[in-house]
């Protein structure tokens, strides 16, 4: 196995599939801390390709050092364990919750467990990194911008740098001599964005490999060619620079816009070398972060071009400190007139929805924030009616109207009072609550409880247009870190108990991947209840996978919550359009969620640039096929073009929902629901289709891992990603949990 060459031989030698340097790379992080800047008492940030590092203050210093002894306590318990279990895998969150403060533990309970057991590794050297995107570098090749962002240390640049014109899978044959091949070519071209495209191309015994590479974007591109001739191999350079193989070492290597050139060893590893003004924004936006107080008066000294300059980056800014700044400047007395006037309505929902999609991802890939480093604030859920000025009817701005795709319609616009309040008083909401579930909470509130979703919005505008169908939906929050069970009796006794169950209501199982949704039915005028069984670990996570802006709205019995995407669809009445939200709900049916809240008196807007795209689309074919089988922005514009295509969608969707209304009793709501499911489900396809059950045993007993006892307490007392909060009855949260005790002394 040859040695990959012209490669720096600090990291060693490479194997074809780059295995060696990896283990080199692991020994290399795993024998000592390698984000030494901390042990240093330096703050670390980026700009471009610059490494910027600052002076710890001495508040700071002595807060890391803290940190640094209550890691310690928590990796001498886990050696602890390790020496009485031989394993960490039954380490209980409830062990280590005294060590660290709450935000800290809060990043540990977001990690995948095998991450945040592995930190020590078996020399018991210690590591203080706490980023799960390091912890895998063995198993996979980063090449993605959303690693990149959470790299607080840069070792990830370095690698990904690194990796980008080195350990390509098969590609090694690339940094073989010239000698050793009849033709080869290394290019590079400068983009507009100043990211930087190489393209590299050999060809040898009838055989052509081509790799493209984006150094910045980090995305890449492999080619492998057999039977490919030396005439294809020259005709292709040419197509790419314009010139004769012949005068390769001619062409030369000085950056162009937009051209292939030479790619020399120095043009290869060119930095992308950032201005003093990109400096400065981005060393004032890490000290915003570690002080705000002190860095807010920094600010103030700002002349306004550097100032807005430092909004316009935070707009761009994908992790959560753009928005942080644009938001608090937003109503801080000596800026709040400027960031009007320098960040548009659209740029601050842009930024608005970097900084959720941020969290979002952390959440549901498991990753925690680095408890090392200054961390974003990830306790952001706004409390609605501690915050009850800022709930103010707004007109859209007039210069963004054309993005609008769907107006608020006529019928609901008599409701708007600009200048008013947007919602209605928290004594009016809670009697509108109370009054929509038919007093099934009033008396006692199931522990850990929160009511989201549309039912929320409906109590909030106070009025039923549009909510005539509108479920209870539920879920639940872990209030601690010990198990997280409740008794199930309690959301079943406002319904007549368990004894009641298939008699006075029905059980009805909706969805079919993952955990499953158990929708209880007393029927009409009784709402239907959705349960999730999901655990949620903050309100914010429930929050953060809500799709549709205005039903963006939890209630725990006491407070209303929202995020600042809710605020601003309540005052404007209108739901933004946005890829992140389309990701969260999934295609067609984001679309059609949204359409559904057009009769709720919410409008539809777009990014302006989404709008243009897809009108441009639009008016370049003669004819559209005006159907609600489309889907995106295009289906939403057909369906406030024409009301056939919006009749036809709402028919599909009261075709799909679970049967509610006056001449729906419990004969009929089960008959539809069993024809609905009988007519859909063939045992082939998915099974996303409500199904009924007799019992809530019956609908657990369905699957023999829902059904087992000791997997719920062992889902929810040890830390896992499955999160099961659901047990029958008190008694059997008893009786599992001396189940799972008599199995843990048996292991």
């Amino acid at each position: 196995m040859k040695k990959l060459a012209n490669f720096s031989p600090q990291y060693g030698e490479i194997t074809e599939n780059g295995t060696e340097w990896f283990k080199q790379q692991q020994k290399l992080y795993k024998n000592e801390p390698y984000f030494s800047d901390r042990e240093k008492r330096v703050n670390r940030c980026f700009a471009k390709d610059l490494n910027i590092v600052f002076p710890m203050s001495e508040q700071q210093q002595n807060e890391y050092d803290q940190l640094v002894e209550r890691y310690k306590q928590f990796a001498s318990i886990l050696d602890q364990v390790k020496e009485e279990q031989k394993s960490c895998s039954g380490i209980n969150i409830e062990m280590i919750k005294d060590i660290f403060k709450p935000n800290e533990l809060l990043q540990y309970k977001i990690f995948d467990p095998y991450h945040y057991l592995n930190i020590f590794n078996e020399q018991k050297h210690f590591c203080y990194n706490s980023d799960k995107v390091l912890y895998t570098i063995a198993n996979r090749r980063y090449n993605s911008k959303h690693d990149l962002k959470r790299d607080k240390t840069g070792y990830l640049r370095n690698l990904m740098r690194d990796l980008s014109y080195s350990t390509k899978n098969m590609i090694n044959v690339l940094s073989k001599p010239v000698v050793n091949s009849e033709y080869l070519y290394n290019l590079y071209k400068l983009n507009e964005d100043n990211s930087v495209n190489l393209i590299r191309e050999v060809f040898k015994n009838g055989i052509s490999f081509r790799e493209t590479v984006n150094l910045q974007k980090w995305n890449s591109k492999i080619e492998y060619l057999n039977g490919n001739t030396s005439d294809n191999f020259i005709e292709n350079y040419k197509q790419l620079t314009g010139k004769d193989y012949q005068d390769y070492s001619k062409l030369s290597g000085e950056p162009v816009v937009g051209k292939w050139v030479n790619a020399t060893d120095r043009a290869v590893g060119k930095y992308r070398i950032p201005t003093f003004k990109e400096i400065c924004i981005s060393a004032l936006k890490e000290m915003y972060l570690v002080n705000k107080v002190d860095t807010l008066e920094k600010l103030k000294l700002l002349p306004y071009d550097v100032l807005s300059s430092l909004l316009q980056s935070c707009i761009d800014d994908s992790t959560p400190i753009g928005f942080q700044i644009i938001k608090d400047l937003s109503v801080h007395p000596d800026f709040s007139a400027n960031v009007t006037q320098i960040v548009s309505v659209d740029k601050y929902i842009q930024s608005c929805v970097n900084h959720d999609k941020y969290f979002r991802t952390g959440y549901t890939r498991q990753i925690g924030q680095n408890i090392f480093y200054p961390m974003y604030e990830d306790r952001f859920a706004i409390n609605v009616y501690e915050n009850y000025d800022k709930f103010i009817l707004k007109d859209y701005p007039k210069d963004l109207q054309e993005s609008v795709v769907f107006p608020i319609l006529d019928d609901f616009k008599k409701n708007i009072v600009i200048g008013q309040p947007s919602i209605v008083s928290k004594d009016q909401f809670i009697e509108n609550f109370h009054k929509s579930t038919h007093n099934a909470f009033r008396e006692k509130w199931p522990k850990g409880m929160v009511v989201y979703g549309g039912i929320i919005t409906k109590c909030l505008l106070g009025y039923e247009t549009g909510f005539e169908l509108a479920d209870i939906d539920t879920a639940f929050i872990r209030e601690s870190y010990k198990t997280e069970l409740f008794d199930f009796d309690e959301l079943l006794a406002p319904h007549g108990g368990s004894e009641a169950a298939g008699e006075k209501y029905s059980f009805c199982q909706a969805g079919g991947n993952g955990l499953p949704i158990l929708v209880i039915s007393s029927h009409y005028p009784k709402r239907h209840v959705q349960v999730d069984f999901y655990c949620f670990y903050t309100i914010e996570e429930l929050l953060l996978g809500i799709d549709v802006e205005s039903s963006c709205f939890a209630f725990d019995g006491q407070n209303v919550y929202t995020l600042e995407r809710g605020v601003q669809a309540m005052n404007y009445r209108l739901n933004f359009a946005t890829v992140f939200s389309r990701y969260v709900r999934g295609p067609d049916v984001y679309e059609r969620r949204l359409l559904k809240y057009t009769e709720r008196g919410f409008g539809i807007v777009a990014t302006p640039e989404d709008y243009l795209k897809v009108k441009s689309k639009i008016t370049s074919v003669d004819t559209v096929i005006e159907s609600p089988y489309q889907s995106g922005l295009v289906l939403i514009m057909l369906a406030h073009k024409n009301l056939e295509v919006r009749e036809a969608i709402k028919k599909r969707n009261a075709n799909s929902t679970l049967p509610y209304g006056p001449d729906i009793d419990k004969d009929a709501f089960e008959k539809k629901v069993q024809e609905s499911y009988d007519m859909n489900f063939d045992g082939y396809n998915t099974s996303q289709y409500p199904r009924l059950y007799s019992s809530f045993e019956d609908m657990m007993g369905y699957d023999e891992c829902y059904s087992h006892r000791y997997s719920y307490v062992h889902n929810c007392y040890y830390k896992s990603s499955q999160n099961w909060c659901i047990v029958k009855n008190q008694q059997a949260i008893n009786d599992a949990m001396d189940e799972a005790d008599e199995m843990d002394e048996d292991e």
